[in-house]
């Protein structure tokens, strides 16, 4: 570094307000919208194993260990 850090203490008390006052800002409605989700699909898998490749960190959780695929229900 250049400079040598500054140290100093931090008063909380007088720190300064906010910019934003949020109480003068017009309210306006918010847009809503609901998605009701499927209910879960519950799968017995085998154990995971690791990513080919990688370090043991890494696991795969695919169709391979027993996953559901990407088409399991057709669109409703």
């Amino acid at each position: 570094m250049k400079k040598k850090v500054q140290t100093g203490s931090l008063n909380w008390d007088q720190l300064p307000d906010s910019l934003a006052d949020f109480n003068k800002r017009p309210a306006k409605p918010y847009l809503t919208n609901k998605t009701f989700l499927p209910d879960p699909v519950i799968v017995k898998t085998a154990l995971p194993k690791p990513l080919p490749g990688t370090t043991a960190a890494l696991l795969q959780f695919s169709e391979e260990e027993g996953l559901p695929g990407a088409k399991l229900r057709p669109p409703s």
